[in-house]
């Protein structure tokens, strides 16, 4: 099905397909270039999507501009597929690194490929045969089908002309990075890297923890959000007393998120705070309130409604955050799909549940 949004055209395309709606040469060249791609069996990729300018040609040239706007919008694009993303699905389940752009050029010389690759003193630029060359999509990119939020889709891409504009994308593409699932990420740096996606979302300057509380949990009101004494994570012996003046279990998840990421980004391998949420469940649940914040700061500008699944998705937050345990053994097991499932259920039901813009 083809996605369109203001400027951008989404389009699914099949090698080898004869209802391509353009010449028969000029698919045949897409076939060839897309035959390069293979997947864990080597086998050339089937199917892809195609990303072209509205009112244009499937294939046509593009300028070094064209190209870089492109880069931007598959940014919103990868960030609308996080948002639309549910986790403990395990065949339905994807990361930033579904929605990588590639350019190729379908013209040049006849049976060569040529593939350059960044160096710290500059590019490699190498040339070979195109019978010998592939391009293997990654081991963590495995999902054939992906959803997307169309409404925050919609909403980012009216949102470029706000003045408050660059200050969201360099927040998007910093919480995108630290969502691709890549080995060769370490998790401490994508825990930098949600960090300061949230802190440039809320403007918020010089590592300044009172200021980030404050602009965060009035982006996630108190109302409906269970007692702290109710909070299994808080149970243990002297955790309670390290927050001492903190309302919500939110507000002790933002402190505990800034203070471990205090440790990491100072250049310790290992953290020696005691945090409450280890590092990798703090990316997991800032993968549910980034998108959350997000839209919130949208409905500032008056270009997002919340709905009712991002009111239930906002109080389930601070559900999940009361589990006694959400590792990531444990996620891979029936009983704790069924907490997350829960979670969002027990949201559904209550009548009291408030979600809004922050005004920051």
């Amino acid at each position: 099905e083809c996605v369109s949004v203001p400027g951008f055209e989404l389009v699914p395309y099949t090698r080898g397909a004869t209802d391509t709606g353009m010449g028969s040469e000029m698919a045949a060249e897409l076939d060839r270039a897309l035959s390069l791609y293979v997947g864990a069996d080597l086998e050339p990729i089937a199917q892809t999507t195609v990303l072209r300018y509205a009112g244009r040609d499937l294939v046509c040239p593009l300028t070094d501009c064209e190209k870089q706007d492109i880069l931007e919008f598959t940014e919103l694009l990868a960030m609308a597929g996080l948002s639309g993303r549910v986790l403990c699905r395990h065949f339905s389940y994807w990361n930033r690194d579904h929605f990588r752009a590639t350019f190729e050029a379908l013209t040049g010389s006849e049976g060569l490929v040529a593939v350059s690759s960044r160096r710290r003193d500059g590019v490699h630029l190498e040339v070979g045969s195109r019978d010998k060359a592939y391009v293997c999509r990654p081991s963590h990119v495995r999902a054939e089908e992906v959803s997307l939020d169309a409404r925050l889709l919609d909403s980012l891409v009216a949102s470029r002309a706000f003045d408050c504009w660059s200050r969201v994308l360099e927040s998007i593409v910093n919480f995108n990075a630290a969502n691709t699932d890549s080995g060769y990420t370490a998790e401490r740096v994508e825990l930098v890297l949600l960090c300061g996606a949230v802190e440039r979302l809320l403007d918020v300057r010089g590592g300044n923890e009172r200021e980030l509380v404050e602009k965060f949990c009035s982006r996630f009101p108190s109302q409906a959000a269970p007692a702290l004494s109710d909070c299994q994570r808080l149970a243990r012996d002297g955790m309670s007393d390290r927050f001492r003046g903190v309302s919500t279990c939110a507000e002790v998840w933002i402190r505990d998120l800034f203070r471990l990421r205090g440790d990491l980004s100072h250049g310790r391998v290992r953290e020696q705070y005691p945090s409450v949420w280890a590092a990798s469940e703090h990316l997991a649940l800032g993968s549910v309130a980034y998108p959350l914040l997000l839209k919130s700061v949208l409905h500032d500008t008056d270009e997002y409604e919340f709905s009712h699944a991002d009111r239930c998705q906002a109080h389930s937050f601070e559900l999940l955050l009361c589990q006694a345990k959400l590792d990531h053994e444990t996620w891979t097991t029936i009983a704790d799909e069924a907490t997350w499932s829960q979670a969002t259920l027990d949201a559904i039901r209550d009548p009291d549940i408030t979600f809004s813009g922050g005004g920051t």
